[in-house]
């Protein structure tokens, strides 16, 4: 073998040496990103747990800082928002008045006792139905939707 092929055969290994090399230190060094990767996904998918990235780039831990204060102020925020509709259910079952609350299509969201027993029906009943297939007489159904598309679309009564 000439000078020239030893040199080229120790530059091929040398090569591959090196990108052999460079592969292992950038799959140590995405690894960190890897799990970051993974944990995040799996809290899409329900998995509500701290991420535990306690190693790795300093950017990358302090990531997972700031998604799991994310994650604990939404999870406050959420048992807020059940006390908050369980303190207005109570208050709602409670009223000496009829309550009756619909959504944007006109669907009965709430209905409390005295409802109930004003028009009739029980809570379970009417409970998704449109407002104006139960208390709406038929000749008033057309001017009561017209009023409240009109309500919709002005956010004004008249």
């Amino acid at each position: 073998e000439s000078r020239s092929d030893q040199l080229l055969v120790g530059a091929v290994v040398f090569a591959g040496l090196g990108g052999l090399l460079m592969g292992a230190v950038t799959r140590r060094q995405l690894r960190p990103l890897v799990q970051l990767k993974r944990e995040l996904q799996a809290a899409t998918q329900g998995n509500d747990q701290p991420l535990p990235l306690q190693s790795g780039p300093k950017d990358l831990r302090e990531l997972a800082e700031v998604y799991n204060a994310v994650r604990l102020h939404k999870q406050q925020a959420e048992s807020a928002q059940l006390d908050i509709q369980r303190r207005l259910r109570a208050v709602l079952e409670h009223a000496g008045d009829a309550f009756v609350s619909i959504d944007a299509n006109g669907a009965i969201t709430e209905w409390n006792k005295e409802a109930e027993e004003t028009f009739g029906w029980p809570r379970a009943h009417v409970l998704g139905l449109r407002l104006d297939q139960v208390l709406i007489p038929a000749e008033h159904r057309n001017a009561h939707n017209r009023g409240f598309a009109h309500f919709l679309d002005s956010g004004r009564l008249e």
